[in-house]
């Protein structure tokens, strides 16, 4: 996946043409020249995990905020049965506990997809940290040293803090399902209450789970966009 940025990189890349690589090791001021010709690999696939991070966050913002409109259907559906429990109340009822259940396993889905975009990007994090380390020392010019390493440092520690949001999204996002767990199996048997017949005195219950999920996915799907509208990207400072 990546350029072979490893311990025998100065034999490999350098004593191709690029000299400018060799250049920048014995001291050169052109550190743009030797982060394009050693890092645009890696800077391309770092910037293409962010991306990645960044399509897959609105997409299961979108699947938490389906989840959730979905969950407020059911709630009218069951209103509705407890007003007039006739069959077509509990039809209707039936299928909109069948929606709810199947967005809210998209939105599982969704999620189990972004966390593993947050892999593939935290590889490349690792990566960068790594061999740009490595890079860095061997240049011998102590002020170019310094200038690469500050930047390098900056991006890294921008980087981490994006992880840092990332997991507490994650998290945000766990509690969501959680609790549209719990108001699934409070739909399917409010299902079965509504069937019987035996639906009066179940329905606040119900219609409190089924709130408390919707506002659980609502926050992270308001997490995720926030974040979403104040990431910025920056993979560029390394270019």
């Amino acid at each position: 996946r990546h350029a072979r940025l490893v311990s025998d990189w100065s034999s490999d890349v350098c004593s191709s043409n690029l000299v400018g690589c060799v250049a920048i090791i014995k001291g050169s001021s052109v550190p743009v020249l030797f982060y394009q010709v050693m890092g645009t690999h890696n800077q391309q696939t770092l910037k293409a995990a962010e991306d990645n991070v960044v399509k897959q966050r609105q997409t299961a913002a979108a699947s938490m905020q389906n989840a959730a409109k979905t969950g407020d259907d059911v709630v009218t559906a069951a209103k509705e049965v407890a007003e007039n429990p006739d069959s077509k109340a509990v039809s209707k009822l039936d299928q909109t506990v069948s929606t709810y259940m199947k967005n809210v396993d998209q939105a599982s889905r969704q999620r189990e997809g972004y966390d593993a975009r947050v892999a593939t990007l935290r590889e490349e994090i690792q990566y960068a940290e790594e061999h740009w380390s490595e890079i860095i020392e061997k240049m011998t010019d102590p002020a170019i040293k310094q200038e690469h390493q500050r930047t390098h440092d900056r991006m890294m520690r921008s980087l981490q803090r994006k992880l840092q949001s990332v997991e507490k999204e994650l998290h945000t996002f766990d509690v969501a399902l959680a609790r549209a767990a719990n108001a699934e199996l409070a739909a399917e048997s409010l299902k079965q209450y509504a069937v019987m017949g035996t639906l009066a005195g179940k329905l606040d219950g119900f219609v409190f789970q089924v709130r408390e999920a919707n506002s659980a996915m609502t926050h992270a799907a308001n997490a995720l966009l926030a974040t979403l509208h104040t990431d910025d990207n920056v993979t560029e400072v390394a270019g």
